[in-house]
């Protein structure tokens, strides 16, 4: 290592690019290998030069940058990085060991279970969790993304160091048009509630549930205090994730997630991109239909609820909406009306604007 760096001039690389240098590295690396098979200290040979560049631990329990399979370490102790390296040193060795083991789905269920429990209300859940527990879910998916780089298998049954929760999994599996799994909720409220505004609501934020973008949804229905969507809230993404979990682990059905894409990205195009598994797409659609059949009794208990409510409270208003739900035609008349209304309010707004630029333009003349 001496003959490779002393003849390195920052002026001319040719001492550090020559014949000599790569020699004195090679003859370096090589030896590390030893006369018994390939095999020094429990580390494998050359063939796994490139397998792990982590953080690791010597005998005295100082951290290392383990490069190669510990052929090259550098030391990180109070004089190099100080306090950060020991929070990271644990983070990285016990830590990831539990996220990536049989420790990985109880942080997914608690990660799943408070951020729609926040949601409820009206906190940003995926903002609060992801403080906690997306520094864990990057960090897996860095260690897949090396592992399977390095030509490392891409099923947990084939290799045992990669992890689950790769922070796409919860994208791909568990965000089905947002926090709680709403992309279900918005579909089925189209085609199964009786109530005008929640299908309003739903036929504006569909668009961009299918984005997993659900603020729309959240503060639009509301979700925010309302109890009788607490359950499929909190239950659906759960029931996405288990499913979502058991094809990766216990069934090794499809790949681990070892690709990053935007959370943004629609779940069925995602699936395939993290995971480079053709297969992750029908896992995903079975997160899909579980996740929506959740939805679907809580939003007729809704229909119920609501006309109950309303036939105690506003008679007269709970007589127009019956009359809007089985008379066909005042149905028509009022759709007709509302259709009406919105044009005569572009219209009027355009007026506005024209009257706006004609006072500009005369302003300026």
């Amino acid at each position: 290592m001496e003959a490779w760096f002393t003849n390195f001039d920052p002026k001319n690389v040719n001492g550090l690019m020559s014949q000599t240098g790569w020699n004195s590295l090679g003859q370096f690396i090589l030896a590390q290998g030893g006369n018994h098979g390939g095999i020094i200290g429990g580390n494998k040979g050359i063939e796994f030069l490139s397998a792990n560049m982590f953080f690791s631990t010597n005998a005295a329990g100082e951290a290392f940058l383990t490069i190669s399979e510990r052929y090259v370490t550098v030391p990180i102790g109070a004089s190099a990085l100080g306090f950060g390296a020991a929070i990271y040193r644990f983070f990285t060795s016990w830590f990831i060991g539990f996220a990536t083991g049989n420790g990985g789905l109880g942080l997914a269920v608690i990660y799943v279970f408070f951020i729609s429990f926040f949601w409820f209300f009206g906190v940003h859940g995926s903002n609060i969790m992801a403080a906690i527990f997306e520094p864990i879910w990057w960090m897996i998916i860095g260690v897949n993304t090396a592992l399977i780089s390095a030509g490392l298998s891409a099923r947990t049954n084939l290799n045992d160091q990669v992890g689950i929760f790769g922070k796409p999994f919860f994208d791909i599996y568990m965000n089905i048009g947002g926090s709680g799994a709403t992309l279900g909720l918005l579909i089925m409220v189209l085609i199964l509630s009786r109530r005008r505004e929640l299908k309003e609501v739903s036929k504006y934020a569909l668009p961009a549930g299918c984005f997993n973008i659900n603020e729309p949804v959240i503060f639009g229905f509301p979700l925010v205090l309302n109890p009788t969507y607490l359950a499929p809230f909190i239950l659906s993404p759960m029931a996405a994730m288990l499913i979502g979990w058991v094809a990766t682990g216990p069934l090794h059905l499809v790949n681990v997630v070892y690709v990053t894409v935007p959370w943004t990205t629609p779940w069925f195009l995602g699936a395939i991109l993290v995971t480079v598994d053709p297969m992750a797409i029908l896992v995903a659609l079975i997160c899909f239909v579980v996740s929506t059949a959740i939805w679907v009794p809580f939003i007729l208990l809704d229909n119920m609820t609501y006309y109950r409510k309303l036939k105690k409270t506003d008679p007269a208003a709970y007589e127009e909406e019956m009359k809007y739900l089985h008379d066909k035609e005042y149905r028509n008349q009022v759709k007709a009306e509302a259709k009406a209304e919105k044009n005569q309010a572009k219209a009027d707004l355009k007026k506005v604007r024209e009257a706006k630029k004609a006072e500009h333009h005369s302003a300026k003349k």
